[in-house]
């Protein structure tokens, strides 16, 4: 994959794509908790955001990421929760809550779905999948693919394949969103049934 400047050039050429439509996101119990524990709420949704730790797209201390798969399957599968994975399932061990939300990010997606992104930024399928991305210090393929996206201005979220969905033998995307780049006429509205909460960005 192409770096540094060369890669903030490469991104420049690539056309941003549309993506209406409903995400999803299994939170379980512990992190469920963690606004309360502070003083806060679970409404405030902070909970749900990588940036203090290390994820695909966000680098550790990074800024503040949503990871959320295009349906229910896709945000189970993620957390490795659902019979379809097989031998990389697990039993919940504590509750956990459904978050949907209801995005529109008009001409404000990075396609990594899309081969022609890849080759315009000659990267390879296996770097920005590959299933031990953390074993490489100080920072992945993908993790600098993700800064590099937000460093652009031009995303406000990265379109990718679910590796886990991958290794079950079928399909989902998921997305990486960048909540200070959610601006109008970008939108996404979230809600929990379960906990009643509902909070917008734009």
């Amino acid at each position: 994959m192409l770096q540094d400047s060369k890669l903030d050039a490469a991104l420049k050429g690539v056309t941003p794509k549309t993506y209406t439509g409903q995400l999803s996101r299994r939170v379980g119990l512990s992190a469920l908790l963690t606004p309360i524990r502070s003083g806060g709420k679970i409404s405030d949704l902070s909970f749900l955001f990588a940036g203090r730790n290390r994820n695909r797209f966000s680098r550790q201390g990074g800024p503040a990421s949503l990871y959320m798969g295009d349906s229910e399957d896709v945000g189970s599968a993620e957390m490795k929760r659902v019979a379809l994975l097989g031998d990389f399932a697990r039993t919940p061990r504590d509750p956990d809550a459904i978050f949907w939300a209801q995005v529109h990010f008009p001409d404000a997606v990075l396609d990594l779905t899309n081969s022609s992104v890849l080759k315009a930024i000659k990267a390879t399928d296996a770097e920005i999948y590959d299933p031990h991305w953390k074993d490489i210090l100080p920072a992945s393929p993908p993790e600098l693919l993700g800064a590099a996206a937000f460093r652009s201005g031009q995303f406000a979220a990265i379109k990718y394949w679910s590796v886990r969905m991958r290794q079950a033998g079928t399909k989902g995307e998921c997305f990486c969103i960048f909540k200070s780049r959610v601006k109008a006429p970008c939108y996404i509205r979230f809600s929990s049934p379960t906990l009643g909460t509902f909070e917008e960005w734009k």
